[in-house]
């Protein structure tokens, strides 16, 4: 029975086609066992020009292999290297938070007000101003140990801002004559009311027994008919010497004249 025109046709077509597949699978593998006789036979020749031959065909994957390798590695330890400072960087962090956190709540809650970025600065200046404070203290509580009836340079200065010169009153300074801390304060406080343009009296040891114990105003009636500008550095100075204010009359003394008189110890 013959077969359609096409079929017959398409199976011819697919036979010279296999045909032609089988021919280029036989063309290859001969070209193949001829480049492995002729290989062997350069090997058996020339094995020095074969190893070149190799090398040279080999090198660009194995130049590849050795960097994907190579490069992997330098990679991988770099990756590590940067974990390792990530972790210390956070630890870090971590911990100057932890320092930080007292400071930023004093911060927040002192200075509520302010912006949130200027909060910690203006802590900081509080607490050097507190610092200082605290210096300045220490500096006059060990003065004060040493000699509780001397007055201190911090302690002048604020008795100072206080002072307006009064040239109507005299000042006249007296010290009891067998104490040497009398006599250096009152000669502090006479160069005090000196260095401010006040008038400035005789100065005298005195005999007086029993001797003057703190710091005497001595006035002709009352120490109210004393000017305020005589009276306001004296009680700065009582103040600065917790020592409480003693005042005594002595009737022959002008009215414009007051006697500041120093006696320290019994």
């Amino acid at each position: 029975m013959a077969l359609p025109f096409w079929v017959d046709q398409t199976l011819s077509g697919g036979k010279v086609e296999m045909a032609h597949s089988m021919a280029d699978e036989k063309s290859i593998v001969k070209k193949a066992e001829t480049a492995i006789d002729d290989f062997r036979v350069l090997w058996n020749k020339r094995p020095g020009m074969c190893v070149v031959v190799l090398l040279i065909l080999l090198a660009p994957s194995l130049f590849l292999v050795f960097s994907n390798l190579w490069g992997k590695g330098a990679i991988e330890k770099e990756n590590l290297n940067l974990k390792s400072d990530l972790h210390d960087t956070k630890e870090e962090l971590q911990s100057k938070e932890a320092q930080l956190a007292p400071f930023l709540a004093v911060a927040n809650q002192r200075f509520s007000n302010e912006p949130p970025d200027k909060r910690l600065d203006l802590t900081l200046e509080m607490m050097h101003n507190i610092d200082k404070d605290v210096h300045q203290l220490l500096i006059a509580s060990t003065n004060t140990q040493t000699n509780p009836y001397v007055l201190t340079e911090e302690a002048i200065a604020r008795i100072k801002q206080r002072m307006m010169p009064d040239t109507n009153t005299t000042i006249n300074f007296s010290y009891s004559v067998t104490d040497a801390k009398a006599f250096k304060l009152a000669t502090q406080i006479q160069d005090l009311f000196s260095s401010q343009g006040f008038k400035i009296g005789e100065t005298s040891g005195e005999t007086t027994y029993p001797p003057r114990i703190g710091i005497w105003l001595i006035v002709k009636s009352h120490p109210s008919k004393v000017s305020p500008a005589v009276l306001r550095p004296l009680s700065q100075i009582y103040s600065e010497l917790r020592l409480e204010p003693t005042y005594s009359i002595q009737a022959n003394m002008p009215e414009s004249a007051i006697t500041i008189a120093v006696g320290l110890a019994p």
